[in-house]
């Protein structure tokens, strides 16, 4: 018997989490939906990012490549809910934290939530927003 969805769904987020931290694009795929339907807030750009090609090229813009590329820094999430909406759809919420290796004093963080949708080759990120919380 498979999990039940909100497990599924927040395995991929652990994925997620894990390609931020290996910076494998060779992951992107199997992580976020295809087609223009796909859209992204990022903490850093003041825009919408539509579609995977827009959201690969960020990520390429933070040193993703294929195969992965290694990074002295860490993002983990805390905090995560996952709110089942039918069987198809969940939302997901949860602090992102951040620390540089050049200033491991003082972690980043702030709000992440995620739309997930269950599609034939199994979950997916439909949308990610990212938000600031002023430095504690």
């Amino acid at each position: 018997m498979p999990p039940p969805p909100a497990n599924r769904a927040l395995r991929l987020i652990t994925r997620w989490e894990r390609f931020w931290n290996t910076r494998d694009l060779d992951e992107f795929d199997a992580l976020f939906l295809a087609g223009s339907g796909l859209t992204y807030f990022s903490s850093e750009k003041q825009a919408v990012l539509r579609g995977p090609d827009a959201v690969r090229e960020h990520h390429r813009g933070f040193g993703f490549a294929p195969g992965g590329a290694a990074t002295p820094n860490r993002l983990w999430l805390a905090v995560v809910t996952v709110d089942q909406v039918g069987r198809d759809a969940a939302v997901v919420t949860a602090t992102w934290l951040f620390r540089r290796a050049s200033t491991p004093e003082r972690i980043q963080r702030g709000p992440l939530t995620a739309v997930l949708v269950q599609r034939p080759a199994g979950w997916r990120i439909a949308h990610m927003a990212f938000g600031n919380w002023p430095a504690a």
